[in-house]
């Protein structure tokens, strides 16, 4: 029962990221976790219990990728100005 609810919890969290767009803001480690959150649903996206397209899969990979590179590029660009 209770990964019946953890798998619904899961759904509806990756349903708001596919509905709502995913909006990443803040600073860096407000951004790293984000991203973090986003890569968790990505790994668990790949039990058989969590059900997502593959297309809408790919599309939360690609906007991991893409959020990665921003914040190395945020990373050395913070870097460089200390």
């Amino acid at each position: 029962m209770e990964a019946a609810s953890k798998n619904i919890q899961i759904n509806n969290r990756i349903d708001q990221f596919l509905a709502e767009g995913v909006n990443i803001s803040g600073d860096i480690e407000s951004i790293r976790a984000q991203l973090a959150e986003l890569i968790h649903f990505v790994d668990l996206s790949r039990v058989n219990e969590v059900r997502i397209h593959g297309s809408e899969l790919s599309d939360i990979y690609n906007m991991c990728q893409v959020l990665q590179g921003e914040i190395e590029k945020a990373t050395r660009k913070n870097t460089l100005s200390k």
